[in-house]
């Protein structure tokens, strides 16, 4: 049982039952639209989670009162129930996410210029827009698979924006150089708050989107043998 994985998204599911109050970022049909659609999307998978949650609190209360036989005994329905909320939000996600054309963000880079999204996605090759933060366990023991990638692809033409979730530069700076990672990265430094999670919905990380060479979002949520697996397809071995 990832615990630290598990916690990540008890945070997310808070987030999910607050998301449905903002406010689109950009005043435009599209977005509008999007965010329409998201709040739906947040409203169902946070009632699909809400059974694994409680479970969860129970399981948390166990391992704090120091019973661990009793709380591993709930662990294979733990992964049970968490598998089947994942299998839901994913298909739901795709269905609003897939053949979408990109919504821009703008935020700073590392050295506090400003620059969009569009500066690199839909200009005729794959980039994976990965949204991450130096606090995420399971963002850093996912991203030597994201590195390996970009080494092998990135020469074919496969690029990444990094989107981070943090809020504090120093630290952001210092994940991005110890977790060496060579690509663009871009943050508002608002945490939970930032432009990414009220555009896209992104509510857990790690979390990615694929933009095709046309700017249509053609995968979402790309780890490990599955981010491998796609990009083997459209790039070859």
């Amino acid at each position: 049982m990832k615990k630290f994985f598990l916690c990540t998204l008890l945070g997310a599911f808070l987030l999910s039952c607050q998301a449905q109050k903002k406010k689109p970022v950009e005043n435009t049909e599209q977005t509008t639209d999007l965010t329409a659609q998201l709040k739906e999307y947040q409203k169902k998978t946070a009632e699909k989670y809400k059974g694994f949650a409680e479970v969860y609190m129970k399981y948390e209360e166990l391992v704090k009162a120091g019973k661990k036989t009793e709380a591993e005994a709930m662990e294979p329905e733990l992964e049970r129930m968490y598998g089947e909320y994942d299998d839901f939000a994913q298909k739901e996600y795709d269905k609003i996410m897939l053949g979408r054309q990109f919504i821009d963000l703008q935020m700073n880079d590392l050295s506090g210029k400003a620059a969009k999204l569009s500066d690199w996605a839909g200009k005729g090759n794959y980039v994976m827009v990965d949204f991450w933060a130096s606090w995420c366990g399971p963002c850093r023991e996912e991203m030597p698979n994201v590195v390996a990638a970009y080494n092998k692809y990135h020469s074919k033409g496969f690029d990444i924006v990094g989107v981070s979730f943090d809020q504090q530069q120093k630290a952001w700076e210092k994940a991005v150089k110890d977790l060496n990672t060579p690509w663009h990265h871009i943050s508002d430094l608002k945490g939970w708050k930032c432009a990414a999670s009220a555009i896209y919905g992104v509510s857990s990380i790690p979390a990615s989107l694929l933009i095709g060479p046309d700017g249509k979002i053609v995968a979402t949520n790309l780890r490990g043998e599955k981010l491998e697996e796609t990009l083997s397809k459209i790039y070859g071995k």
